[in-house]
């Protein structure tokens, strides 16, 4: 399955006439990580986190036929896309800026993710949701420095104030950060927003290198704070945590290089799962739909707010000595097991192929549009991050990101936007390709046919 995943995103990568970049894509290479060679690792080796599997070959091959029917159907579901087209072109108001908007507007979206972050977490009920927005507005900051920059890439001046923003947003999410996530949501949403406005169009080798480039330095960072992780939640100080990087030794290195290779030990807790639902525990049907929907609630106002299963396993395997805040990754097929797997196997396929589907393909209808495009890019991380679980959780995170994203370009982007639709008019053939196509044009105005139809798109 691997092989076959991997295989389907090369041929992305390097065929001019397929976007390489898409959720659909980056969901594929956390099911990769997260599940596939995870979960072979485990098998192989035998080796296991805290969860204690009895008997690995029964859980293995119930997995292998979950993963290969989640799959197919998941597959099958975004290449229809089923409803996700019609919502992907609805009509609305393109828009953009000049180089010297795109940076006004980043430092407005910087503003106003400060605000979010330190002054509205205040608020009762409101900063659970305004903490996750915070990470939206300051990564589409770094998107939209990186549209400018990505277009006219040998302007050395655009390259260091775009670097000065980025610095700036990741020193801001590193401080009093806990989780690994919000940095690495800035780092894929500046390869997100480098791709649709500029290397999308160039040759597949020099896509791949600046992504890989990228990419490398978010993984660094990263592999830092992994290493510098303590068992407890106490949060650190950027000077904090440059201190804890600098005294890193190589052994705590290469296990935390270890823990991100295997995937966490997401594909064993799978598969703990899997032997003890229903043996051992009820099934909890459309638990992970529930957490999304009440996410945000506070259990003073809803005592019977649902737990996380990540964190339910915590007292269901009886492990001990973990931080509070410390939960599993039990691997969306984990997930798929506790919430009654004769259901939730189809559903889940389906409205996560309905989600990724629309969002690509509303990419792709307003490619050139970057306050569209960079808010979409601010959920890469936490798709990246579902198949490792919680999947509520992450599916919530990702809903907020998109609207910090949105509501910060709102806010400030206003006043330095015009309306672009000329630039889809003048064309809308080559704009949009038949019945809104996958096929866009070369940001300096030569149109370019990216491939077949929008229907036929995820094919």
């Amino acid at each position: 399955m691997s092989a076959w995943i991997v295989a389907r995103m090369l041929g992305d990568a390097f065929n001019p006439d397929r976007d390489a970049v898409t959720m659909r894509n980056i969901f594929l290479l956390g099911f990769i990580l997260f599940q596939l060679t995870s979960t072979a690792y485990t098998l192989q080796t035998g080796q296991m986190d805290y969860m204690k599997i009895v008997y690995l070959d029964e859980p293995g091959m119930v997995f292998t036929l979950m993963a290969l029917a989640f799959l197919i159907l998941f597959m099958f579901f975004y290449s229809k896309g089923i409803l996700a087209i019609r919502l992907a072109t609805r009509q609305t108001v393109p828009h953009a800026a000049s180089v010297g908007g795109l940076f006004a507007a980043a430092i407005g979206c910087v503003v106003v993710g400060l605000v979010f972050r330190y002054v509205l977490t205040q608020v009762p009920i409101l900063g659970v949701l305004t903490a996750q927005m915070s990470v939206g507005a300051l990564s589409a900051a770094c998107g939209l420095v990186m549209w400018a920059w990505a277009r006219d890439a040998r302007n050395f001046m655009l390259l260091v104030s775009a670097l000065a923003v980025v610095l700036f947003c990741c020193g801001i999410l590193l401080s009093e950060a806990w989780s690994r996530r919000e940095i690495t949501t800035l780092f894929l949403a500046t390869i997100w927003a480098g791709y649709w406005s500029r290397w999308r169009y160039g040759a597949r080798a020099q896509l791949v290198t600046r992504g890989l480039s990228i990419g490398a330095v978010g993984f660094m960072v990263v592999l830092f704070l992994s290493a510098s992780r303590t068992a407890t939640t106490e949060r650190f100080s950027l000077t904090d945590y440059l201190n804890k990087f600098a005294a890193v030794s190589p052994d705590r290195l290469q296990e935390a290089a270890l823990g991100i290779a295997n995937g966490q030990f997401a594909g064993a807790n799978s598969l703990w799962v899997i032997e003890n639902y229903p043996s051992n525990f009820n099934y909890t049907p459309f638990h992970s739909l529930i957490y999304y929907a009440t996410n945000p609630i506070p259990r003073v106002i809803y005592p019977g707010k649902p737990d996380p299963l990540g964190t339910r396993m915590i007292k269901e395997a009886g492990v001990s000595k973990v931080a509070g805040e410390f939960s599993f990754g039990p691997g969306i097929i984990g997930h798929i097991t506790t919430d009654f797997p004769y259901v939730s196997l189809p559903l889940y396929a389906f409205l996560l192929a309905l989600a990724f589907r629309f969002m690509d393909d509303r990419c792709r209808w307003w490619f050139n549009d970057p306050f569209i495009v960079v808010p979409i890019g601010c959920a890469a991380t936490q798709v990246l991050a579902f198949s490792r679980g919680e999947l509520g959780l992450f599916a919530f995170q990702a809903t907020s990101s998109i609207l910090g994203a949105w509501l910060a370009i709102k806010i400030a982007a206003r006043w330095f936007w015009y309306d672009d639709s000329a630039s889809y008019q003048d064309d809308p053939d080559a704009a949009h390709g038949d019945e809104g196509g996958e096929s866009a044009s070369d940001p300096e105005g030569e149109p370019r046919d990216l491939g077949a139809n929008l229907a036929g798109s995820g094919a």
